[in-house]
């Protein structure tokens, strides 16, 4: 039921009462906190197949819903529901009340009232689950999402309105990982994630007790992920590995240096993965400093050879033939 736009009142709809388990249903901002920022894969799954299906659903109406938003979600018992239409737009043409639910830039694809500004708006909304933020969604922990699925949502976030995904096609990507999500990697991906989301909250209470039990859980995951090709959610992983570590070696620096030097080595093959060489070098070359200090421990061949592949690779051959060198000897 909707109010008559003649009699000088605004616009009004009534719609069914919308709950869960009983209760009201709760809206994505609401969701998102309720899981400390970090949604179960299933419930993100669900969520992102129910919102692609409704704007399915909606474009092919010649409706844009325009204000696509974690308070226009709200998840039901049987899926997700879309609010929010008054400032929708109608084959083309654009609803007189947009101003009364401003967008943040967050949400924003340009401005324009098209399908694609609904598949920009989605796109941030759905990376800001496994990112565990909506203040930023380009970045952030994306690991446990099926790789076909990371990049379709990120074709979302283009510049350009023709090069994001329709509708369909970002259901069709999370129908496929529907269906994908009980492989044995992925279980096994889950398990580890979940077992961070433990440990992360009890290293911070003591780090020094618990610290290197997360660098160990951290570093693990971020190989196993480099293991399945996703290189960049890895890279994310050995990157906190080394802020934890240095955190570690901040309040006892000989305890703690070997840990570091590991870390750093870890990062330096994860930058080289992804083809940023310069970088890499310099993890690698802060590695073996790290390694050569007193006390620093067994570990320092292994950082060698890393750092001959790493100088190797910006074409300093004679200095990597020296740290090769020096990995034999060091390990004989």
């Amino acid at each position: 039921m909707r109010g008559s736009s003649h009699d000088g009142q605004l616009p009004w709809i009534a719609s069914k009462f919308i709950e869960q388990g009983g209760a009201p249903a709760p809206n994505l901002r609401d969701v998102l906190a309720s899981h400390r920022g970090v949604v179960p894969q299933d419930v993100f799954l669900r969520i992102g197949l129910s919102l692609s299906l409704a704007l399915v659903h909606a474009h092919e109406l010649g409706l844009v819903h325009g204000s696509v938003a974690p308070r226009a979600v709200l998840l039901a018992d049987d899926g997700v529901r879309l609010i929010g239409w008054m400032t929708a737009s109608v084959d083309g043409t654009d609803s007189p009340h947009r101003d009364l639910l401003p967008l943040t830039e967050t949400y924003l694809g340009g401005g324009e009232v098209f399908p694609e500004s609904d598949m920009y708006a989605a796109g941030a909304l759905l990376l800001a689950f496994p990112a565990g933020s909506r203040e930023n969604p380009r970045v952030g922990l994306a690991s446990r999402i099926d790789p076909v699925l990371l990049m379709t949502l990120r074709h979302c976030l283009e510049h350009e309105p023709a090069r994001r995904p329709s509708a369909r096609e970002l259901a069709e990507a999370f129908t496929s990982a529907v269906d994908g999500s009980t492989s044995s990697d992925t279980k096994e991906l889950d398990r580890l994630f979940d077992d961070l989301l433990r440990m992360e909250p009890l290293a911070q209470e003591d780090l020094l007790t618990l610290g290197p039990t997360l660098v160990g859980r951290l570093m693990t995951y971020s190989n196993y992920l480099a293991n399945l090709g996703e290189r960049e959610e890895s890279l994310a992983q050995a990157e906190e590995a080394v802020r934890v570590c240095r955190e570690l070696a901040a309040e006892a620096p000989q305890e703690y240096a070997t840990g570091l030097g590991a870390a750093l080595n870890n990062l330096s093959v994860r930058l080289g993965e992804l083809g940023r060489a310069e970088e890499s070098l310099a993890a690698a070359f802060e590695a073996r400093e790290v390694y050569e200090a007193p006390g620093s421990g067994p570990g320092l061949a292994m950082v060698l050879n890393n750092l001959s592949n790493r100088l190797a690779a910006v074409g300093r051959r004679e200095e990597a033939l020296a740290a090769a060198e020096e990995a034999v000897a060091v390990g004989s």
